[in-house]
């Protein structure tokens, strides 16, 4: 339950941090999200802080996205 959580809150910094480059090329916030969000080990994202994950997200995952 604490992980949908972390999900959530996870998913709104990054809509809010993301939005604009994101839309300037064309994607999908929310679809661009959920890949990023599917490729995170469950271990990690056990292990991690909400903001730990963002940073994650935005330093080894979406690079990779884009």
């Amino acid at each position: 339950m604490a992980n949908i959580r972390k999900y959530d809150r996870v998913r709104s910094r990054f809509i809010c941090d993301q939005v604009k480059s994101l839309n300037e090329n064309g994607l999908n916030v929310y679809t661009v999200f959920d890949r990023c969000w599917s490729k995170i080990p469950d271990a990690l994202i056990k292990k991690l802080t909400g903001e730990e994950l963002s940073q994650y997200i935005r330093l080894h995952i979406l690079p990779t996205e884009l």
